[in-house]
């Protein structure tokens, strides 16, 4: 595409091949080579966030069951499938280093967070530890130079939001809608278009994200916060839309 450079800051493999083209969509994930290219700062190592994740068996919630368990300084998700085994993830927020082992993390969930202890007092772990991060969360659609970004590619949201997989299935029908009512537009034209599309459905998503987050970093205003909006079923009703409204696409 004219106008975009790919290599500036960019970590190239030496056996990498140019290619030349006029469209260029780019979904290759949270670590996307768009990151790599001002002016995108990469994330800061002081306050980051990082993910871990572990199966688990005989955790008593039936197949499709979700639960979310939120504590100061991070959270975790468990859901279970449909053969019995429960995925444990959960997001940590540090000042320093990523936990180590992190099984850590998982540990220090637990002894902030009495529910989460009980789900899994009878459970245990059957696969191995996964780590990631820091996590480069944003609330914006990032810096796209240029081509179409989609999916994690174009912002990392949350987990807790539910709609990673979601914004990635929702950009296939929000790309054609784009080009379907092109007509005579330039590409660069409907490349804007697919942009305020997209925040259109997501950014204020993403600042909500933010706003939670920053909560779940203070510990003492995290548990004000969530010990008053769980304890009342106004709150939880109103809650309840912005966690599971899934994705928004265009019609078809």
């Amino acid at each position: 595409m004219s106008g975009l450079d790919l290599t500036a800051g960019a970590s190239i493999p030496p056996n990498a091949q140019e290619r030349a083209c006029s469209l260029l969509v780019l979904a290759d994930g949270r670590l996307s080579m768009i990151q790599n290219i001002p002016p995108h700062s990469p994330p800061r190592i002081g306050r980051s966030c990082y993910g871990w994740n572990v199966a688990f068996e005989n955790v008593p919630q039936a197949p499709g069951d979700l639960s979310m368990h939120f504590y100061p300084g991070g959270y975790v998700g468990v859901m279970t499938f449909s053969t019995g085994e429960s995925n444990v993830s959960g997001i940590v927020f540090t000042d320093g280093p990523p936990p180590r082992p992190w099984s850590d993390a998982f540990k220090a969930a637990q002894e902030r967070q009495p529910s989460l202890r009980r789900l899994l007092r009878d459970a245990r772990p059957v696969g191995e530890w996964h780590g990631v991060g820091p996590l480069p969360f944003t609330t914006r659609m990032r810096p796209d130079q240029g081509a179409f970004l989609a999916g994690d590619a174009a912002a990392v949201g949350d987990p807790f939001m539910g709609e990673g997989i979601g914004r990635a299935l929702g950009a296939g029908p929000l790309l054609y809608e784009c080009f379907r009512n092109a007509q005579n537009r330039s590409l660069e034209q409907i490349r804007q278009n697919y942009r305020q599309r997209w925040t259109n459905l997501y950014s204020a998503r993403l600042r909500l994200g933010w706003v939670l987050r920053e909560t779940l970093r203070r510990p003492i205003l995290a548990a004000r916060a969530t010990g008053f909006l769980l304890q009342n079923d106004w709150s939880i009703r109103a809650l309840l839309p912005l966690f599971h409204r899934g994705f928004s696409s265009p019609p078809i």
